[in-house]
């Protein structure tokens, strides 16, 4: 990780270059319930006192089976970011939570985590809608749910294109 990223909330303009990469960042907007995605680079969240200050508050470091996993793989390449070994400790006021994971949700290479058609549609909506209206984001899923029985993907091409040169 780099460095910059790791104390991402030292940064003088909170840049979204070094966001992109903090975990401190992201375990931030996730504890106040920012739905992963444009929202987390948006000026405002970027620029937000209480995620500043919530990145303060957290620390993080390598898990130790992840380093042994690491050393030892010797199959595909890709996969290796599979199923990684993770824990998390929360301390509040109120107790302290612990989990342990191997699951990522949407994760390719494990079967149990791939999205549901549902789950990629509701991801897709919110990432669209901060650049296409609802009834273009509505066509485009209309066109790619019957992409399969189409000749020709230029209705698909034309809806992204249009919105690609209207902005």
């Amino acid at each position: 990780m780099f460095i910059a990223a790791a104390k991402w909330a030292e940064s003088p303009g909170k840049e979204l270059w070094f966001s992109v990469d903090s975990v401190t960042y992201a375990l931030a907007c996730a504890v106040y319930g920012i739905t992963p995605g444009p929202e987390w680079c948006q000026e405002e969240t970027l620029t937000s006192p209480r995620i500043i200050e919530m990145t303060k508050k957290i620390s993080h470091k390598e898990h130790p089976d992840g380093l042994k996993q690491s050393a030892a793989w010797t199959g595909h390449p890709g996969k290796i970011f599979s199923q990684p070994p993770t824990a998390i400790e929360v301390v509040s006021r109120n107790g302290t939570f612990t989990a342990d994971s191997n699951d990522i949700p949407g994760d390719s290479w494990n079967s149990k985590m791939k999205l549901t058609d549902d789950e990629i549609i509701a991801k897709f909506r919110t990432n669209a809608s901060y650049v296409l209206a609802d009834t273009q984001i509505n066509r485009i899923i209309e066109v790619v749910e019957r992409l399969e029985e189409t000749e020709s993907i230029s209705e698909l091409t034309n809806l992204l294109a249009t919105q690609a040169l209207s902005t």
